[in-house]
């Protein structure tokens, strides 16, 4: 029996071309001979045909066909475009589901259809060329706008379809675009930031149009590491569209149905012959029906192939074509199941022979080649060597399916056995279990394998018990990278020039753009030592992208092969920085990281981490070079003088601006930050002439915190200072000598202008006092240019003299908040709301304070001159007030007790007590006003002062009572003394506690101890 008398064989021998389905006969070809599995009637239903409908209001979004080459990707893609363009084909859909859904779209549309070849085009151009030409054909005259003369797609399209529409009122236009997946992979980082930005535009016209996109790809592009450096720009495509996969089980269904397909009669003799070898494999009984439907293809063959990752995926339903074609007129074998595995995968894939160029695939035929020759020449088991053959060609493809192929991962025996069914005939006579007979001699096949390459090239995995192709001896990783580095193109060392200078300048501690050579970086303004803000560009200045914000500089590291032509503006606010003079040295070490880097990139497991280490070592070459030859290597263009970068230095401490100790060595980011700090020093006075000089230097990094330390100062009345606080106010014009004088600051004196000018009433807005340049804030950014940070410095100033009060986010700090103020978060400070005038002066209020506190009232008038001095006396007075109460308040916590009972009862302690507290409670909140500003806000009344003299007045009594208690128990305890040494009925003794009595009714009486002139009438 021949595999022809069990399969009705229908060949795929041809690849579909998409532009085919321009012909309507053709079209209804592919439209019949099209195979729909379940998973994917059910996708198209659900999803394809609802998102290129436009009779139902829904978030339509451009879709993506992803599947690898030879899945029927444009078959598919040739389908659904047929249908959409010709209504009578959807009758011709096999499934029934689809059929009936397809509807919706049928003849709904006229078509585009194209497949993007080599070309350096921009996907911009390609499409809307494309559109021009086909719409002309159309009928429909519509020219898209130059690439510059546009800022967004939308619009344009969106005219496009109302053209459009003028002339088809009933009709979609779908265009349907294939190989779009290795077009972009052609394109160079920059250009493909602006293609996706073009396919997001796509997708999201199709929402609100009836333009409809359909793309093929051949793997998903929003997961693919290739992308990953445009990763937010893939999130917003990846919003606009939906993805249609065409899975491992639709190929199955398409190979069972089309390429394999089976009677039932068929079926029953295919089922016959596999059944007698379920017994010595694990699951072949279990996936009988599988084994049946894809006769003699093994299923794991299509899985298999799916998980091949180190290569590209060709045309597996033309390769099974291929193979059956040629097993069509052969006899199927008895004495061994007649199955293809994915081991004669491996076969086609040796054929041919350009893939040894291929550095992932490359080393595998090497070591395969070694392998299988070994075992052909001295395997010493010749019985075995059909199966010792099949097991070196299966774990040489398996080992593209593990994603690096230098790691320790193989196929155990036992999935050997299942995946391959590798049988030996004889097996079934040893009496034993057959399976387990048949794994027992794959594992001396696999013994034999490695006993015949002394152990070279293959190796096991004791920890998994899987057997693995190994390539860590077998490659000359330098001849690797030399080889290599003869055939780099000057694009390629260009980036490689400028991905050593990433390191070298330690950007990855900068802030990055989504553009991937746009760095933030600073440069030091040397007159006020502080910093400004720049972009740092790897490129030509015509090339950095003009999406992110203007700052104050520019500084570009040009190209130093092949230069883009470019013409130099010599704009004040760039730096251009030239490699001129380097030499072959540089050359060589600059193509070994070059080499190194691109095999790294493309290399897993061991091979990566070689080709890495090879890459950090040229590298560190390279930086060692260009450190060591900076100063005459590189040529600085600034304001159209060109010169050395040491001639840029003449007249200048290069160690001085850098910072850097005699003894140390100034690093290629110092020495670049320098060489703009002094090319840019008249663009920086320029930009803030009146800008504050600090003695100490400022960086964005600290200026929070230096802002932090001025906010504590001025809150603690510059008792609690630091060097960098006092550098921050007295370069911000705020002391004078240790005094915090805010009105003598020229940049305080512009917030007071600023705020008195508005009405009575009203406030100063963040936004009238901060401008906004360049996306960062500044005060008078024409003069002053000062950041947020040092103007919340500045009215914290204001706020303490009593001049401002700050509003923030639910709170006002006022001169009584200082404190408060200065814990806030200096950026929640940043955002403040708005400033406004503080009240009046509460002259009543204080004027009764005095009052009370016995002091001038008609000194008030001098706190409002600003006579800190009267303050001083104020404070005093409150606390001696205080510490007096306090010690009152705990010398009458016993009721004062004399002579064994008390001078004051509970009800008297109680209502003492709780009088004095309360005075004592007004006066400890009167401690905190202990400056002008602060007084500026006093806010009691004077009735408030008034309510506190009773409170004063009796502790002033208790006070004199306390102190005469402790005179007249001494005298007391002198009398006793003195009447118990006296004898008996003396007349002393009587005298005596005449005496003592007398001084006990004294103090016992409730009229004395509420009498003022309590010390007189008790001393009689």
């Amino acid at each position: 029996m021949k595999y022809s008398d069990l399969i009705q064989f229908d060949s795929i021998e041809s690849i579909v071309q998409l532009r085919s389905a321009d012909n309507v006969e053709t079209a209804a070809q592919l439209v019949s001979s099209y195979v729909i599995s379940d998973q994917m009637a059910e996708r198209l239903v659900e999803i394809v045909i609802p998102q290129l409908q436009f009779h139902e209001d829904k978030d339509n979004k451009g879709l993506m066909v992803v599947g690898n080459y030879g899945t029927g990707k444009s078959h598919l893609m040739s389908v659904l475009s047929a249908i959409a363009e010709y209504q009578d084909l959807a009758a011709k859909i096999t499934d029934p589901s689809v059929a009936k859904a397809a509807t919706a779209i049928a003849g709904q549309f006229k078509v585009i259809r194209t497949e993007i070849g080599a070309t350096r085009m921009s996907l911009r151009n390609i499409i809307c060329g494309l559109l021009e030409d086909e719409l002309e054909k159309l009928g429909i005259s519509f020219a898209f706008p130059e690439e510059d003369k546009i800022t967004n797609h939308k619009t344009i399209l969106e005219d496009m379809m109302a053209t459009f529409a003028e002339h088809y009122p009933d009709q979609g236009l779908l265009l349907v675009i294939d190989e779009l997946l290795d077009y972009l992979r052609s394109r160079n980082n920059q250009e493909v930031v602006l293609d996706l930005g073009f396919l997001r535009e796509i997708g999201e016209i199709c929402k609100d149009s009836r333009f409809r996109f359909v793309a093929g790809i051949q793997e998903a592009i929003f997961d693919s590491p290739r992308f990953q450096f445009v990763s937010e720009s893939l999130k917003r495509v990846h919003a606009r569209f939906e993805q249609l996969f065409i899975a491992r089980d639709d190929i199955k269904f398409v190979v069972a149905e089309r390429l394999l397909k089976k009677d039932i009669a068929q079926e029953a003799k295919i089922r016959a012959y596999l059944a007698p070898f379920g017994k010595f494999y694990s699951n072949l009984n279990e996936r009988l029906d599988e084994f049946v439907r894809l006769f003699p293809v093994h299923p794991d063959y299509i899985e298999t192939f799916e998980q091949v990752t180190a290569v590209e995926k060709r045309e597996i339903l033309k390769g099974l074509s291929r193979s059956m074609g040629q097993l069509l007129d052969k006899t199927i074998p008895e004495d061994y199941p007649g199955l293809i595995a994915y081991d004669s995968y491996w076969l086609e894939l040796n054929r041919n022979k350009s893939n040894k160029a291929d550095l992932n695939i490359g080393p595998i035929m090497k070591c395969s080649d070694v392998l299988v020759g070994r075992i052909e020449q001295a395997f010493t088991r010749p019985a075995y060597k059909p199966m010792a053959l099949r097991i070196i060609n299966a774990l040489s493809l398996h080992r593209l399916t593990v994603g690096d192929i230098y790691a320790p991962m193989g196929a155990t025996a036992k999935e050997l056995r299942d995946a391959l069914c590798l049988y030996q005939p004889g097996i079934e006579d040893l009496g034993g279990d057959p399976a387990e007979d048949l794994l027992s001699l794959v594992e001396t096949v696999m013994r034999e394998i490695h006993k015949t390459v002394s152990g070279q090239f293959i190796s096991f995995n004791a920890d998994n018990r899987q057997y693995y192709i190994d390539l860590k001896k077998t490659d000359d990783f330098d001849a690797i990278i030399d080889q290599r580095a003869e055939v780099l193109s000057d694009d390629e060392k260009n980036v490689a020039y400028h991905k050593g200078l990433i390191r070298l300048l330690e950007c990855s501690d900068l802030p990055q753009s989504e553009y991937p050579n746009l760095w933030g970086f600073e440069a030091q303004w040397l007159e006020r030592k502080t910093y400004r803000d720049g972009w740092l560009f790897f490129g030509t200045p015509n090339e950095r992208s003009t999406a992110y914000p203007p700052k104050d500089f520019y500084l570009y590291f040009i190209q130093p092969f092949d230069t883009p032509r470019f013409k130099d503006e010599k704009q004040q606010d760039e730096v251009l920085l030239h490699l001129k003079h380097y030499d072959d040295e540089f050359v060589t070490i600059l193509k070994r990281f070059a080499a190194a880097s691109a095999l790294s990139d493309t290399s897993s497991g061991q091979a990566k981490n070689t080709y890495q280490d090879k890459a950090r070592d040229a590298h560190r070459e390279m930086c060692v070079w260009l450190r060591t030859n900076a100063m005459t290597a590189y040529e600085v263009s600034h304001q159209g003088k060109r010169k050395s970068l040491g001639d840029w230095f003449k007249g200048h401490n290069l160690r001085a601006i850098t910072g850097t100790d005699p003894n140390d060595r100034i690093d290629f980011r110092e020495i670049t930050r320098a060489a703009a700090s002094v090319c840019l020093a008249p663009r920086f006075e320029e930009l803030a002439p009146q800008y504050p000089s600090f003695s100490i230097l400022v960086t964005e990094a600290n200026r929070p915190g230096y802002a932090r330390n001025a906010l504590e100062a001025i809150a603690s009345s510059m008792s609690r200072t630091t060097k960098q606080a006092t550098a921050v106010l007295d370069a911000l014009g705020l002391l004078d000598g240790d005094k915090l004088t805010p009105r003598s600051s020229i940049y305080a004196k512009h917030i007071l202008t600023s705020l008195n000018a508005k009405p009575h009433g009203q406030v100063l807005n963040r936004a009238e006092l901060l401008i906004e340049r360049n996306q960062v804030d500044y005060m008078a950014p024409d003069s002053f240019r000062l950041e947020a940070e040092w103007v919340v410095v500045l009215l914290a100033a204001l706020v303490y003299s009593g001049d401002a009060v700050l509003s923030i986010t639910g709170n006002k700090l006022d001169a009584s908040k200082l404190d408060e103020l200065a814990k806030t978060e200096v950026d929640d400070l940043c955002h403040f709301k708005h400033i406004e005038a503080p009240k009046d002066w509460n002259v009543s209020g204080l004027q009764a304070l005095f009052e009370l506190l016995e002091l001038p009232p008609g000194q008030v008038l001098e706190i409002t001159q600003g006579k800190e001095d009267v303050i001083v006396k104020l404070q005093t007075q409150v606390s001696s007030h205080v510490n007096e109460l306090v010690t009152v308040i705990a010398a009458i916590r016993e009721r004062i007790p004399f002579w064994g009972s008390h001078l004051l009862s509970q009800a008297e302690l109680d209502q003492y007590r709780d009088q004095m507290n309360g005075s004592k409670e007004f006066l400890e909140k009167l401690q905190s006003y202990n400056t002008a500003g602060k007084l500026k806000n006093f806010k009691f009344k004077a009735e408030d002062s008034v309510a506190q003299q009773g409170g004063l007045d009796r502790y002033q009594n208790l006070k004199g009572l306390v102190e005469l208690v402790a005179s007249l128990s001494e005298r007391a305890n002198y009398l006793q003394r003195a009447e118990a040494m006296l004898p008996v009925e003396h007349d002393w003794q009587v005298k005596v506690k005449e005496a003592r009595t007398n001084l006990n009714h004294q103090l016992g009486s409730s009229e004395i101890r509420g009498n003022s002139n309590f010390r007189r009438e008790a001393e009689k």
